[in-house]
């Protein structure tokens, strides 16, 4: 996956352009004005590392926190769908609303892509109904076949968000460990590699103890 190179012009355009604008129209005028292919999550990772706001509640959040809120956040004076819909909740969930194999018009297909709530991972669509795996994850065993058991993918800046293969590192559960208490992840990519290559040989050596007290 090639890596998009940001150039000064782009960095103008993109903070020029960014207030009150979603990240998804963002990259589209991006994508028109310079023949690029940003993604909608590419542009998000990139306000995120140079602290631009587009002044839209949601997204900034995203920007500050790394992850979303737990509810969906409108601007002021937004009206509910279902306002003075007594006893609906959400517009569709009363029963016999819609017929057998009927889909709903907010139906997300297959590769479609969301946040997690929870933990602010990118989460894409991998099979109906509705099923879906952390991006970084799938993209990661495209390129380099399953995870093995007892591993995990880190992400070499710390940004979430910022799912291409070459953010991506796969390390295991005790180097992980090592590595959250040592303080060994960094924003920097390159520090992170370090601390990765410490925690490594910290598990190794323990490891080597521990085989030797056994003999």
């Amino acid at each position: 996956m090639a890596r998009t190179v940001y150039t000064p012009e782009m960095h103008r355009f993109i903070a020029a352009n960014v207030k009150g604008v979603k990240n998804k129209d963002l990259a589209a005028a991006v994508n028109r004005k310079f023949g690029t292919n940003i993604t909608e999550t590419a542009i998000a990772s990139y306000k995120y590392k140079h602290k631009l706001e587009s002044g839209l509640k949601f997204e900034d959040f995203i920007r500050k926190k790394g992850a979303p809120p737990t509810a969906t956040s409108f601007q002021k004076g937004h009206v509910p769908v279902n306002k003075g819909q007594k006893g609906i909740r959400y517009p569709g969930s009363e029963k016999g609303w819609f017929q057998k194999g009927h889909i709903p018009a907010n139906h997300k297909p297959v590769g479609s892509e969301r946040i997690d709530a929870k933990d602010g991972y990118v989460l894409i669509k991998v099979a109906e109904p509705n099923k879906y795996q952390m991006k970084h994850r799938v993209i990661w065993e495209q390129a380099y076949g399953p995870i093995p058991k007892g591993h995990n993918i880190i992400f070499r800046d710390g940004n979430r968000l910022n799912v291409c293969l070459e953010n991506l590192r796969m390390v295991t559960k005790q180097e992980v460990l090592v590595m959250n208490r040592k303080g060994l992840f960094n924003t920097n990519p390159e520090l992170t590699d370090t601390g990765h290559s410490i925690a490594k040989l910290m598990v190794g050596v323990y490891q080597a103890e521990e085989k030797l007290k056994k003999e």
